[in-house]
């Protein structure tokens, strides 16, 4: 519904006027986006982690290829997000994806199945990609 969109606009206005059919008329701009959820800072990383990238590595034991992305401000809490702390409870998205992927391929053990796993922890900063994961 509309309780997970959020529009950005120039055009004050005609943002808080209710009859205001398009609030981008004229020579302002708006932007309207949609979201699935959002945390507040008491959230923990096992919410954040179900709730935004399980169904992403999920998808990923079952074939499809997946990504998750951070995005925002410098200090926002992306690395804490997707690293997070050594402690079991306050490990972030990557320690719990790869936690999840290898238990299932231990449990899927068998002579016929093969796995193979990819993965990439790419920065990208000032339009520079740099692979975390390979520093050169």
């Amino acid at each position: 519904g509309d309780d997970r969109r959020l529009t950005v606009s120039e055009n004050l206005p005609a943002l808080n006027d209710p009859r205001a059919e398009d609030p981008s008329a004229g020579n302002f701009s708006s932007y309207t986006f949609t979201f699935d959820h959002v945390y507040s800072e008491d959230s923990d990383q096992q919410s954040v982690y179900n709730n935004t990238a399980r169904d992403a590595v999920l998808s990923s034991l079952s074939g499809y290829n997946a990504s998750i992305i951070a995005y925002g401000q410098t200090g926002t809490g992306k690395t804490y997000t997707m690293e997070g702390e050594p402690t079991p409870r306050l490990r972030g998205i990557i320690p719990r994806a790869t936690e999840e992927i290898f238990g299932y391929i231990e449990n899927a053990v068998s002579e016929r199945k093969k796995f193979l796993v990819r993965a990439s922890y790419l920065q990208i900063y000032n339009e520079v990609i740099s692979d975390l994961l390979k520093p050169e």
